[in-house]
Protein backbone atom coordinates (compact mmCIF):
# COMPACT_ATOMS: atom_id res chain seq x y z
CA UNK A 1 0.00 0.00 0.00
CA UNK A 2 2.65 2.34 0.12
CA UNK A 3 4.61 1.91 -2.41
CA UNK A 4 0.83 2.26 -4.33
CA UNK A 5 0.21 5.84 -2.57
CA UNK A 6 4.04 6.59 -3.65
CA UNK A 7 3.50 5.59 -7.02
CA UNK A 8 -0.23 8.14 -7.06
CA UNK A 9 2.17 10.56 -5.47
CA UNK A 10 4.59 10.18 -8.58
CA UNK A 11 2.15 10.56 -11.03
CA UNK A 12 0.86 13.17 -9.46
CA UNK A 13 3.98 15.08 -9.94
CA UNK A 14 4.22 14.34 -13.29
CA UNK A 15 0.92 15.51 -13.93
CA UNK A 16 1.12 18.82 -11.83
CA UNK A 17 4.00 19.96 -13.84
CA UNK A 18 3.53 18.46 -17.37
CA UNK A 19 3.00 22.11 -18.61
CA UNK A 20 6.70 23.12 -17.04
CA UNK A 21 8.25 19.76 -18.21
CA UNK A 22 6.91 19.64 -21.70
CA UNK A 23 8.44 22.94 -22.58
CA UNK A 24 11.84 21.46 -20.74
CA UNK A 25 15.71 21.64 -23.23
CA UNK A 26 15.85 18.08 -23.84
CA UNK A 27 19.02 17.36 -21.62
CA UNK A 28 16.10 18.75 -18.43
CA UNK A 29 13.67 16.23 -19.71
CA UNK A 30 15.61 13.30 -20.41
CA UNK A 31 16.89 13.69 -16.82
CA UNK A 32 13.09 13.75 -15.73
CA UNK A 33 12.36 11.04 -17.57
CA UNK A 34 15.42 9.20 -16.23
CA UNK A 35 14.31 10.05 -12.54
CA UNK A 36 10.60 9.29 -13.14
CA UNK A 37 11.36 5.73 -15.09
CA UNK A 38 13.87 4.88 -11.80
CA UNK A 39 11.00 5.78 -9.63
CA UNK A 40 8.14 4.13 -11.39
CA UNK A 41 9.80 0.79 -11.70
CA UNK A 42 11.29 0.66 -8.19
CA UNK A 43 7.43 1.27 -6.94
CA UNK A 44 5.89 -1.39 -9.55
CA UNK A 45 9.03 -3.72 -7.79
CA UNK A 46 7.66 -3.39 -4.21
CA UNK A 47 3.62 -2.95 -5.15
CA UNK A 48 3.97 -6.75 -6.03
CA UNK A 49 6.42 -8.05 -3.39
CA UNK A 50 5.14 -11.84 -4.23
CA UNK A 51 5.62 -11.76 -7.43
CA UNK A 52 9.02 -9.79 -7.09
CA UNK A 53 10.58 -12.22 -4.80
CA UNK A 54 9.32 -15.43 -7.00
CA UNK A 55 9.97 -13.82 -10.60
CA UNK A 56 13.68 -11.57 -9.53
CA UNK A 57 15.11 -13.09 -5.90
CA UNK A 58 15.04 -16.82 -6.00
CA UNK A 59 15.54 -19.72 -8.03
CA UNK A 60 13.28 -22.04 -9.91
CA UNK A 61 14.24 -24.82 -7.18
CA UNK A 62 16.07 -24.72 -4.16
CA UNK A 63 19.99 -25.31 -4.62
CA UNK A 64 23.62 -23.73 -6.16
CA UNK A 65 23.94 -21.50 -8.41
CA UNK A 66 23.62 -23.32 -11.06
CA UNK A 67 19.63 -23.75 -10.32
CA UNK A 68 19.27 -19.98 -11.02
CA UNK A 69 18.38 -18.55 -14.50
CA UNK A 70 21.30 -15.84 -14.04
CA UNK A 71 23.83 -19.12 -13.90
CA UNK A 72 24.52 -18.81 -18.12
CA UNK A 73 25.43 -15.01 -17.06
CA UNK A 74 27.55 -16.28 -14.29
CA UNK A 75 29.45 -18.71 -16.80
CA UNK A 76 30.02 -15.37 -18.95
CA UNK A 77 31.48 -13.16 -16.33
CA UNK A 78 33.83 -16.44 -14.97
CA UNK A 79 35.13 -18.14 -17.76
CA UNK A 80 34.75 -16.01 -20.85
CA UNK A 81 32.67 -15.13 -23.85
CA UNK A 82 33.61 -18.19 -25.43
CA UNK A 83 32.75 -21.26 -23.41
CA UNK A 84 29.54 -19.15 -22.59
CA UNK A 85 28.08 -19.45 -25.71
CA UNK A 86 29.92 -22.87 -26.24
CA UNK A 87 27.53 -23.94 -23.39
CA UNK A 88 24.82 -21.69 -23.59
CA UNK A 89 22.28 -24.82 -24.27
CA UNK A 90 23.80 -27.55 -21.62
CA UNK A 91 23.85 -25.61 -18.93
CA UNK A 92 22.54 -26.98 -16.02
CA UNK A 93 19.98 -24.69 -14.91
CA UNK A 94 15.97 -24.59 -16.51
CA UNK A 95 16.16 -28.12 -16.94
CA UNK A 96 12.31 -28.51 -16.58
CA UNK A 97 10.56 -31.41 -17.71
CA UNK A 98 9.31 -30.02 -20.56
CA UNK A 99 12.32 -28.98 -22.03
CA UNK A 100 14.13 -32.45 -21.73
CA UNK A 101 11.05 -33.76 -23.59
CA UNK A 102 11.36 -31.25 -26.41
CA UNK A 103 14.73 -31.90 -26.80
CA UNK A 104 13.95 -35.56 -27.46
CA UNK A 105 11.15 -34.60 -29.76
CA UNK A 106 13.16 -32.89 -31.89
CA UNK A 107 16.71 -34.91 -31.53
CA UNK A 108 14.26 -37.95 -33.03
CA UNK A 109 12.68 -35.52 -35.76
CA UNK A 110 16.26 -34.61 -36.77
CA UNK A 111 17.69 -38.18 -37.30
CA UNK A 112 14.41 -39.36 -38.74
CA UNK A 113 14.63 -36.32 -41.68
CA UNK A 114 17.58 -37.63 -43.73
CA UNK A 115 16.52 -35.26 -46.51
CA UNK A 116 17.98 -31.96 -43.92
CA UNK A 117 21.80 -31.35 -45.15
CA UNK A 118 23.60 -32.27 -41.90
CA UNK A 119 20.66 -33.71 -39.66
CA UNK A 120 22.88 -35.82 -37.72
CA UNK A 121 25.17 -32.51 -36.85
CA UNK A 122 21.83 -31.16 -36.09
CA UNK A 123 20.66 -33.66 -34.04
CA UNK A 124 23.75 -34.47 -32.31
CA UNK A 125 24.11 -30.57 -30.85
CA UNK A 126 20.10 -30.90 -29.65
CA UNK A 127 20.01 -33.92 -28.03
CA UNK A 128 22.52 -31.61 -25.35
CA UNK A 129 19.90 -29.00 -24.79
CA UNK A 130 18.58 -29.03 -21.48
CA UNK A 131 18.48 -25.16 -20.88
CA UNK A 132 16.15 -23.10 -23.12
CA UNK A 133 14.27 -19.56 -22.15
CA UNK A 134 15.42 -17.10 -24.74
CA UNK A 135 18.51 -16.92 -26.60
CA UNK A 136 21.61 -15.79 -25.37
CA UNK A 137 22.43 -12.10 -25.65
CA UNK A 138 20.51 -10.74 -22.78
CA UNK A 139 21.96 -13.06 -20.26
CA UNK A 140 25.45 -12.35 -22.00
CA UNK A 141 24.52 -8.45 -21.40
CA UNK A 142 23.96 -8.75 -17.70
CA UNK A 143 27.29 -10.54 -16.87
CA UNK A 144 29.56 -7.55 -16.95
CA UNK A 145 26.98 -6.65 -13.89
CA UNK A 146 28.06 -10.06 -12.10
CA UNK A 147 31.71 -9.34 -12.62
CA UNK A 148 31.12 -5.74 -10.69
CA UNK A 149 28.67 -6.52 -8.24
CA UNK A 150 29.11 -10.29 -7.68
CA UNK A 151 27.61 -13.43 -8.23
CA UNK A 152 23.51 -12.96 -7.31
CA UNK A 153 20.02 -12.72 -8.08
CA UNK A 154 19.80 -9.30 -6.93
CA UNK A 155 23.44 -8.38 -9.04
CA UNK A 156 21.43 -10.02 -12.29
CA UNK A 157 17.73 -7.70 -11.16
CA UNK A 158 19.89 -4.45 -10.92
CA UNK A 159 21.91 -5.48 -13.94
CA UNK A 160 18.41 -6.52 -16.07
CA UNK A 161 17.18 -2.87 -14.59
CA UNK A 162 20.31 -0.90 -15.52
CA UNK A 163 19.84 -1.77 -19.08
CA UNK A 164 15.91 -2.00 -19.47
CA UNK A 165 15.61 1.76 -17.67
CA UNK A 166 17.01 2.78 -21.34
CA UNK A 167 13.88 1.63 -22.83
CA UNK A 168 11.80 4.82 -22.77
CA UNK A 169 14.98 7.12 -23.75
CA UNK A 170 15.30 5.39 -26.84
CA UNK A 171 11.95 5.36 -27.58
CA UNK A 172 11.80 8.81 -27.15
CA UNK A 173 14.60 8.91 -30.06
CA UNK A 174 12.17 6.76 -32.31
CA UNK A 175 9.37 9.12 -31.91
CA UNK A 176 10.61 12.57 -31.82
CA UNK A 177 12.17 12.24 -35.15
CA UNK A 178 8.18 11.60 -36.71
CA UNK A 179 6.17 13.90 -34.10
CA UNK A 180 6.22 16.89 -32.69
CA UNK A 181 8.05 17.39 -29.53
CA UNK A 182 4.44 17.37 -27.02
CA UNK A 183 3.46 14.23 -28.44
CA UNK A 184 6.80 12.08 -28.47
CA UNK A 185 7.30 12.80 -25.17
CA UNK A 186 3.80 11.95 -24.27
CA UNK A 187 4.58 8.66 -26.21
CA UNK A 188 7.07 8.43 -24.21
CA UNK A 189 5.36 8.39 -20.69
CA UNK A 190 3.10 5.66 -22.54
CA UNK A 191 6.26 3.18 -22.71
CA UNK A 192 7.20 4.27 -19.22
CA UNK A 193 3.93 3.62 -17.46
CA UNK A 194 2.89 0.57 -19.57
CA UNK A 195 2.03 -2.22 -17.43
CA UNK A 196 3.67 -5.41 -18.94
CA UNK A 197 7.19 -2.78 -19.38
CA UNK A 198 7.25 -1.71 -15.44
CA UNK A 199 6.30 -6.02 -14.72
CA UNK A 200 8.26 -7.65 -16.43
CA UNK A 201 11.77 -5.95 -15.97
CA UNK A 202 11.84 -8.29 -13.18
CA UNK A 203 11.28 -11.76 -14.74
CA UNK A 204 13.10 -14.57 -13.45
CA UNK A 205 16.47 -12.52 -12.85
CA UNK A 206 17.31 -11.89 -16.33
CA UNK A 207 14.65 -10.22 -17.60
CA UNK A 208 14.95 -10.91 -21.31
CA UNK A 209 11.51 -9.80 -22.50
CA UNK A 210 11.84 -6.32 -21.44
CA UNK A 211 16.21 -6.64 -22.50
CA UNK A 212 15.22 -7.60 -26.17
CA UNK A 213 12.97 -4.41 -26.50
CA UNK A 214 15.94 -2.32 -25.45
CA UNK A 215 17.56 -4.10 -28.11
CA UNK A 216 15.27 -4.30 -30.71
CA UNK A 217 14.38 -0.61 -29.68
CA UNK A 218 17.86 0.16 -30.35
CA UNK A 219 18.02 -1.24 -34.00
CA UNK A 220 14.84 0.42 -34.83
CA UNK A 221 15.89 3.61 -34.12
CA UNK A 222 19.22 3.34 -36.37
CA UNK A 223 17.70 1.39 -38.99
CA UNK A 224 14.70 4.93 -39.41
CA UNK A 225 17.75 6.98 -39.21
CA UNK A 226 19.39 4.85 -41.58
CA UNK A 227 16.14 4.66 -44.17
CA UNK A 228 15.62 8.66 -43.63
CA UNK A 229 19.23 9.81 -44.33
CA UNK A 230 19.98 7.36 -46.78
CA UNK A 231 22.80 5.98 -44.57
CA UNK A 232 24.11 2.68 -45.88
CA UNK A 233 26.54 2.00 -43.31
CA UNK A 234 23.91 2.86 -40.85
CA UNK A 235 21.68 0.18 -42.35
CA UNK A 236 24.36 -2.25 -42.20
CA UNK A 237 24.49 -1.80 -38.31
CA UNK A 238 21.01 -1.42 -37.67
CA UNK A 239 20.90 -4.96 -38.85
CA UNK A 240 24.03 -5.98 -36.45
CA UNK A 241 22.34 -4.69 -33.71
CA UNK A 242 18.82 -6.55 -34.82
CA UNK A 243 20.78 -9.94 -34.69
CA UNK A 244 20.82 -9.74 -30.73
CA UNK A 245 17.09 -9.12 -30.79
CA UNK A 246 17.16 -11.93 -33.44
CA UNK A 247 19.43 -14.05 -30.76
CA UNK A 248 16.88 -13.26 -28.22
CA UNK A 249 13.75 -14.22 -29.32
CA UNK A 250 12.48 -15.91 -32.37
CA UNK A 251 9.33 -14.14 -32.18
CA UNK A 252 11.01 -10.98 -33.26
CA UNK A 253 11.24 -12.54 -36.91
CA UNK A 254 7.97 -10.89 -37.21
CA UNK A 255 9.97 -7.73 -37.65
CA UNK A 256 11.42 -8.12 -41.15
CA UNK A 257 8.32 -7.65 -43.07
CA UNK A 258 8.06 -4.12 -41.36
CA UNK A 259 11.81 -3.90 -41.98
CA UNK A 260 11.15 -4.46 -45.47
CA UNK A 261 8.06 -2.37 -46.26
CA UNK A 262 9.84 0.79 -44.59
CA UNK A 263 12.72 0.53 -46.59
CA UNK A 264 10.86 0.44 -49.65
CA UNK A 265 8.54 3.56 -48.48
CA UNK A 266 12.30 5.13 -48.59
CA UNK A 267 13.73 3.93 -51.90
CA UNK A 268 13.14 6.35 -54.59
CA UNK A 269 13.50 2.84 -57.17
CA UNK A 270 12.03 -0.96 -56.45
CA UNK A 271 15.87 -1.70 -57.46
CA UNK A 272 16.95 0.41 -54.58
CA UNK A 273 14.69 -1.13 -52.52
CA UNK A 274 15.99 -4.91 -53.11
CA UNK A 275 18.99 -3.55 -52.73
CA UNK A 276 18.44 -2.21 -49.48
CA UNK A 277 16.64 -5.64 -48.28
CA UNK A 278 19.62 -7.55 -48.80
CA UNK A 279 21.97 -5.31 -47.23
CA UNK A 280 20.11 -4.95 -44.64
CA UNK A 281 19.32 -8.90 -44.70
CA UNK A 282 22.81 -9.69 -45.18
CA UNK A 283 23.83 -7.41 -42.03
CA UNK A 284 21.64 -9.05 -39.80
CA UNK A 285 23.36 -12.43 -40.31
CA UNK A 286 26.75 -11.14 -39.72
CA UNK A 287 27.07 -11.79 -35.92
CA UNK A 288 24.50 -15.39 -35.77
CA UNK A 289 26.94 -17.06 -38.18
CA UNK A 290 30.08 -15.79 -36.72
CA UNK A 291 28.54 -17.07 -33.30
CA UNK A 292 29.10 -20.62 -35.11
CA UNK A 293 32.32 -20.50 -34.98
CA UNK A 294 32.47 -20.22 -31.26
CA UNK A 295 30.22 -23.32 -31.03
CA UNK A 296 26.82 -21.70 -30.49
CA UNK A 297 24.28 -22.68 -33.37
CA UNK A 298 20.99 -20.52 -33.77
CA UNK A 299 19.73 -22.77 -36.43
CA UNK A 300 19.52 -25.30 -33.49
CA UNK A 301 17.75 -22.18 -31.27
CA UNK A 302 14.94 -21.94 -33.72
CA UNK A 303 14.15 -25.38 -34.46
CA UNK A 304 13.90 -25.72 -30.72
CA UNK A 305 11.58 -22.80 -30.53
CA UNK A 306 9.58 -24.13 -32.89
CA UNK A 307 9.71 -27.53 -31.61
CA UNK A 308 8.06 -26.22 -28.51
CA UNK A 309 5.42 -24.25 -29.97
CA UNK A 310 4.25 -27.69 -31.41
CA UNK A 311 4.52 -29.53 -28.22
CA UNK A 312 2.89 -26.73 -26.65
CA UNK A 313 -0.13 -26.42 -28.81
CA UNK A 314 -2.88 -28.20 -26.89
CA UNK A 315 -2.31 -26.63 -23.69
CA UNK A 316 -4.12 -24.10 -24.17
CA UNK A 317 -6.09 -24.13 -27.31
CA UNK A 318 -9.78 -23.57 -28.26
CA UNK A 319 -11.74 -20.36 -28.28
CA UNK A 320 -10.78 -20.35 -24.52
CA UNK A 321 -6.96 -19.98 -24.99
CA UNK A 322 -7.49 -17.58 -27.53
CA UNK A 323 -9.30 -15.15 -25.31
CA UNK A 324 -6.59 -15.74 -22.67
CA UNK A 325 -3.90 -14.50 -25.57
CA UNK A 326 -5.81 -11.18 -26.50
CA UNK A 327 -6.93 -10.60 -22.94
CA UNK A 328 -3.79 -10.70 -21.87
CA UNK A 329 -2.74 -7.70 -23.87
CA UNK A 330 -4.33 -5.49 -21.56
CA UNK A 331 -0.85 -5.39 -19.69
CA UNK A 332 0.89 -3.47 -22.86
CA UNK A 333 -1.66 -0.65 -21.84
CA UNK A 334 -5.45 -0.08 -22.89
CA UNK A 335 -5.44 3.20 -23.59
CA UNK A 336 -2.62 2.65 -25.96
CA UNK A 337 -4.08 -0.47 -27.44
CA UNK A 338 -7.45 2.04 -28.35
CA UNK A 339 -5.72 4.78 -30.34
CA UNK A 340 -3.56 1.72 -32.00
CA UNK A 341 -6.85 0.45 -32.98
CA UNK A 342 -8.51 3.83 -34.18
CA UNK A 343 -5.45 4.40 -36.22
CA UNK A 344 -5.72 0.81 -37.64
CA UNK A 345 -9.58 1.07 -38.33
CA UNK A 346 -9.56 4.82 -39.68
CA UNK A 347 -6.94 3.54 -42.17
CA UNK A 348 -8.95 0.49 -43.44
CA UNK A 349 -11.92 2.78 -43.44
CA UNK A 350 -9.97 4.78 -46.18
CA UNK A 351 -8.58 2.10 -48.17
CA UNK A 352 -7.50 1.98 -51.10
CA UNK A 353 -6.08 5.55 -50.65
CA UNK A 354 -2.49 5.54 -49.08
CA UNK A 355 -1.85 7.96 -46.19
CA UNK A 356 0.46 10.53 -48.34
CA UNK A 357 2.30 11.41 -45.06
CA UNK A 358 5.78 9.26 -44.35
CA UNK A 359 4.99 8.76 -40.38
CA UNK A 360 1.58 7.13 -41.17
CA UNK A 361 3.05 4.93 -44.05
CA UNK A 362 5.77 3.86 -41.34
CA UNK A 363 2.96 3.13 -38.82
CA UNK A 364 1.29 0.98 -41.06
CA UNK A 365 4.40 -0.93 -42.11
CA UNK A 366 4.88 -1.56 -38.42
CA UNK A 367 1.63 -3.05 -38.12
CA UNK A 368 2.60 -7.09 -39.92
CA UNK A 369 5.44 -6.89 -37.21
CA UNK A 370 2.58 -7.25 -34.67
CA UNK A 371 -0.53 -8.82 -36.71
CA UNK A 372 1.08 -12.23 -36.36
CA UNK A 373 0.72 -12.25 -32.92
CA UNK A 374 -3.08 -12.59 -33.32
CA UNK A 375 -2.45 -16.28 -34.47
CA UNK A 376 -1.35 -18.11 -31.29
CA UNK A 377 -3.29 -18.77 -28.45
CA UNK A 378 -2.35 -20.07 -24.74
CA UNK A 379 0.76 -18.07 -24.52
CA UNK A 380 1.68 -15.14 -22.43
CA UNK A 381 1.20 -12.44 -25.29
CA UNK A 382 2.07 -9.07 -23.66
CA UNK A 383 5.41 -10.25 -22.59
CA UNK A 384 5.82 -11.63 -26.37
CA UNK A 385 4.69 -8.94 -27.44
CA UNK A 386 6.61 -6.33 -24.96
CA UNK A 387 9.80 -6.08 -27.47
CA UNK A 388 7.31 -4.29 -29.71
CA UNK A 389 5.73 -1.86 -27.56
CA UNK A 390 7.55 1.26 -28.92
CA UNK A 391 6.27 0.12 -31.97
CA UNK A 392 3.03 -0.23 -30.74
CA UNK A 393 3.26 3.30 -29.11
CA UNK A 394 4.22 4.63 -32.29
CA UNK A 395 1.23 3.51 -34.07
CA UNK A 396 -1.15 4.94 -31.27
CA UNK A 397 0.13 8.43 -31.54
CA UNK A 398 -0.52 8.31 -34.99
CA UNK A 399 -4.47 7.57 -33.97
CA UNK A 400 -3.80 10.40 -31.69
CA UNK A 401 -3.07 12.45 -34.01
CA UNK A 402 -6.05 11.63 -36.27
CA UNK A 403 -8.23 11.68 -33.55
CA UNK A 404 -7.45 15.23 -32.95
CA UNK A 405 -5.76 17.81 -35.51
CA UNK A 406 -4.81 20.41 -33.10
CA UNK A 407 -2.18 19.87 -30.01
CA UNK A 408 -3.61 18.02 -26.76
CA UNK A 409 -4.01 20.24 -24.10
CA UNK A 410 -2.97 19.48 -20.14
CA UNK A 411 -6.28 17.94 -19.66
CA UNK A 412 -6.62 15.78 -22.44
CA UNK A 413 -2.94 14.63 -21.96
CA UNK A 414 -3.76 14.26 -18.20
CA UNK A 415 -6.46 12.08 -18.74
CA UNK A 416 -4.63 9.66 -20.89
CA UNK A 417 -1.83 9.37 -18.53
CA UNK A 418 -3.98 8.78 -15.29
CA UNK A 419 -6.32 6.73 -17.14
CA UNK A 420 -3.04 4.22 -18.15
CA UNK A 421 -1.90 4.65 -14.55
CA UNK A 422 -5.30 3.28 -13.01
CA UNK A 423 -5.90 0.43 -15.30
CA UNK A 424 -1.88 -0.32 -15.31
CA UNK A 425 -2.85 -0.36 -10.77
CA UNK A 426 -5.65 -2.68 -11.59
CA UNK A 427 -3.48 -5.01 -13.83
CA UNK A 428 -0.75 -4.94 -11.38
Amino acid sequence: PFAIVLLLVLVSLLMYNYDKISTFEDRSFILVLVFCTVGFSTLAFFITPIKSTKWALTPDVQGPVETFQYYPSTIAAEEGIKTFFSTFHSVPTLNGGDRIETTQYLTEQLRNTTYLPWNNFLADYTSNIITQRHGPIPALLVAPFLIILGTSPTSAVLGSYALTLSLPIISYGIFRQYFPEQQARLGTILVLISPAYLIYQRYGTVSYDAITAVITAVAVLIFLRACRTDNQPLLVLSGVVFSGAMLSKISILTMFPAFAIIIFIYSNAIQEGIKSSIVFGVSSLIIPFALLLVGYNFVAQYLYDIARIQMSGGESSGLFGRFVAIYNVRYLGIVVLGFALSFVLSVGSSLPNIPASKRDQVAIGFIPAILPFGLFSGITLSRHLLPLLPLLVFIALCGIDRYSSRQLNQREIAAIVISTIILGLVNF
